[in-house]
């Protein structure tokens, strides 16, 4: 049990610094990677039975910024469970997406003690890749917008937003309190033409939307931020006690769009066919490039409404729905030089002691090219380079890759690191460490050992081609 609390700290200790540089515009993890951690830290703490306020995403003041007032939220603003390609069952095999999907679909069904013969009807919508907002409407005019935070309490940005005019100041024909919750976002245009302000400058180039959103929310001084074009969707109503609102949560879209709030009513699908479900996000995953804001996937939720309450939740997700995530996007680059030391048995220990803090940060693929010491042969290769990472060190690796041209290529050099196995532990167990493999150059009859053109690169850490 002591192993598995180490590999909690240590996981507490990785998404703690990972959040942390996201805030501060420079991420070193993929969102798919840094939900994997989260996703493992979860499930450790459920085993280890921590309670949810003891978690590391449910410290107070995780997501707070110096100046602006904490506030806290009427009802928790909650993650959503996920469908994950990469969990897998008892016994280590992998768990496809649609059985996943259809446990969840089986527990709600009993949790509402349907019958056989009684469909449940889900809505699909996409999962905006921006800053959760929560909005305070009382009668129909905007009060207070307060960022998720911690779920639990958050930071004031209403001048942001309403500087910003990405949602309306007021809704019309709503009386009585009403909260709405929603996503704050950069279209694409919008932040490229920003970007390119920042290059023509010399300024430091904005890593993507949804963090120079964030950044553009936590300015102390908002005043233009209406001309740089954030805008919103709003997709729930988390709080209306004196409003008559619909049954279902694609008749409250319909609604708050009739109120004059931004929704995505032409983005939803409703159904309870399972495989027509998969299928929506599936097609929807293909329309990623058309669009002009990001998606991280799609969110699955019980249509209707009055079941949400039976449903409850945990202290981390709510039962009503749960997320479908999409694969990362893989996209080329050029490795300009990577210099590799090899040093004796001591700096071998040294990088060991290094990989308690390691995570897997980033996939390139570049080209590189081998000449073999005895000969002038030349042999380019295309290859994939990763970085294990910690705090202000990177180390590539090479993995798998394919040759152009040119015959026998010899072994390359540096030759490959790989590793055993993914979980960040430090330990002298290969199973359960990573444990970097030293580069060696073989000899063999002939001189300098040979492999085929075609593979002149292999590896084997984290299953990756």
């Amino acid at each position: 049990m002591s192993r598995e609390r180490d590999e909690l700290a240590l996981l507490a200790e990785q998404i703690g610094y990972h959040e942390g540089a996201y805030r501060e515009g420079a991420p070193e993890l993929p969102d798919a990677a840094f939900d994997d951690l989260v996703e493992r830290y979860e499930a450790l703490a459920d085993q280890l039975g921590v309670p949810p306020e003891q978690r590391v995403n449910a410290r107070p003041g995780a997501d707070h910024t110096e100046g602006f007032q904490t506030v806290e939220h009427r009802f928790p603003m909650l993650s959503l469970e996920k469908l994950s390609p990469a969990r897998r069952d008892n016994k280590g095999a992998a768990l496809p997406v649609s059985e996943q999907l259809r446990a969840w679909y089986d527990r709600r069904r009993k949790d509402l003690e349907l019958g056989d013969d009684t469909s449940l009807a889900l809505i699909v919508e996409p999962k905006i890749d921006g800053i959760s907002v929560s909005l305070s409407y009382p009668q129909g005019q905007l009060r207070r917008a307060v960022t998720r935070g911690d779920g639990q309490r958050g930071d004031d940005i209403t001048r942001q937003v309403l500087e910003s005019g990405a949602v309306p100041q007021r809704l019309r024909g709503v009386s009585g309190e009403l909260e709405l919750r929603g996503e704050l976002y950069w279209p694409q245009p919008a932040f490229d033409a920003y970007n390119e302000k920042l290059r023509a400058a010399g300024e430091r180039l904005i890593v993507n939307p949804r963090n120079g959103c964030a950044g553009l929310m936590k300015r102390k001084d908002p005043t233009g931020l209406g001309e740089l074009g954030v805008k919103a969707f709003l997709y729930q109503v988390a709080w209306a006690p004196t409003a008559a609102l619909p049954r279902r949560q694609s008749q409250v879209l319909a609604w708050l769009a009739d109120a004059g709030a931004p929704v995505y009513l032409s983005e939803i699908f409703t159904s309870d066919s399972l495989p027509a479900i998969l299928e929506y996000c599936k097609h929807y995953e293909g329309r990623r490039d058309a669009l002009d804001f990001d998606i991280d996937g799609m969110v699955i939720k019980v249509e209707d409404l009055a079941s949400y309450d039976r449903l409850g939740s945990t202290g981390h997700h709510p039962h009503w729905g749960i997320a479908y995530k999409f694969p990362p996007e893989r996209k080329s680059t050029t490795l300009l030089g990577v210099q590799v030391q090899v040093g004796n048995r001591a700096s071998s220990r040294r990088w060991r002691s290094w990989s308690r803090s390691l995570s897997l940060a980033r996939w390139y693929r570049v080209p590189r090219c081998t000449t073999s010491p005895s000969s002038s042969a030349k042999t380019c290769a295309s290859a994939i380079v990763s970085g294990w990472r910690r705090p202000g060190k990177s180390f590539p690796r090479w993995s798998a890759s394919s040759s152009s041209k040119g015959r026998r290529a010899p072994c390359p050099w540096p030759a490959p690191y790989t590793a055993r196995a993914a979980a960040p532990r430090c330990s002298r167990r290969r199973s359960s460490s990573i444990v970097p493999i030293r580069p060696a150059r073989r000899r063999c009859a002939s001189g300098w050992s040979t492999s085929p053109a075609g593979a002149p690169w292999t590896s084997t850490a984290w299953g990756r081609p």
